[in-house]
This record gives structure tokens, sequence and C-alpha cells, in this order.
């Protein structure tokens, strides 16, 4: 078939698929943590107090997992068959690559700061102050639920914040990007 139709039906895959598996394991998250449906709406709008953090966690995990890795199994699954998967010819990256990225990953702090104060020196002008206090206020809520999210007591609770903030992510938008998309592109 062609790229563009692979392309509408893979979009279709993951909207669907995504939207019915997220649904179930919210709903599911619900009944395990005793949260009613109402709180994922307030996480979502950014109402929510942070009062359950776990279902905060378990939302993040389940967004990771039902919106990108299970649409691009599926997608791939049905693109080429699991004989045919290109998994097995994956290569080890070189030492030089390695280190060239961790040199690249440490010069690229200074960029993120300084635009990072660039933002925060950001002004609007009067007529859309309402719009710069709302930003400003979204920007609080966020840090703060950030804060709430990366605070760990426990190594286990280390453990599931990198699981949560970096593998799952990462894996999953490889998966969808590079394993889906890029082929069809």
């Amino acid at each position: 078939k062609s790229p563009f139709i692979q392309l509408f039906f893979s979009l279709l895959i993951i909207i669907v698929a995504g939207i019915l598996l997220f649904l179930v394991l919210l709903s599911a998250g619900a009944v395990i943590s005793g949260e009613d449906l109402a709180t994922f709406f307030q996480y979502f709008s950014g109402e929510a107090g942070g009062e359950n953090i776990f279902f905060l966690r378990y939302l993040i995990v389940s967004q990771g997992i039902s919106v990108f890795i299970v649409p691009a199994i599926i997608i791939l699954t049905l693109m080429e068959p699991v004989h045919k998967s290109n998994f097995t010819n994956l290569k080890t990256p070189q030492i030089k690559e390695v280190f060239i990225l961790i040199i690249l990953g440490f010069c690229i702090f200074p960029i993120t700061s300084f635009t990072g104060q660039l933002n925060s020196l950001m002004h609007l002008p009067d007529y859309l102050s309402g719009v710069e206090q709302w930003m400003q206020q979204k920007e609080n809520e966020s840090t703060r639920l950030t804060d709430l999210l990366i605070a760990s007591d426990t190594f286990w609770i280390m453990i599931l914040n990198v699981l949560m903030i970096a593998v799952i992510p990462a894996i999953g938008e490889e998966l969808l990007f590079r394993g889906v998309l890029q082929k069809l592109f």
C-alpha cells in the first residue's frame, strides 16, 4: 500500500488504540487507587492539588504505554510480520559516538539555561497581561507538580521516577517515530 494510506491508518491506530487502552488503564487505575474519574480531569486541567501522587504517576506511565508503545507495536506488527522485524539488526554504538553524545549533552546545558533565563525575563505588553498571568500560573503549577513527581523518599520511588520520566517515553517515542513514522516518510 502507498505510504500515505499507511500513514493514515497508522495515525488512526494511534488515536483509536491509544485512547481505548488509556481509558481502560485509567479505569483500572481509578479502581486500584480509589479515585474517581473526576480526579483525572482535575489532573488533566491542572486543578488537582497533587494529593494522590500514586494516581498521577500511574496516569503518566499509562499514557506513555497506551499512546506510544502499544500502538507502535500494533502498527509494526501490521506493517511487517514479526519474523521480518528490524529489532535483530540493531548495532552497538561505537565508543567515539557515545563520547560525542556525552560532550554534546554537557554543551547543551548553557544553551538551555540561557533560553530558560530569557523565558523568565519575557514580559508581554499591557494588553496581554491576563495571558502573562495565566502563563505564570500554569508554569508555577507545572513546577509544583514536577517537584511532587521527582521527590523520592526511597530507592524504589527513584527507580519508578526514572522509568516514568526517561525509559518509557524514550522507548515509546523511538518505537513510534523511528520505527513507524520515519519508515513511512
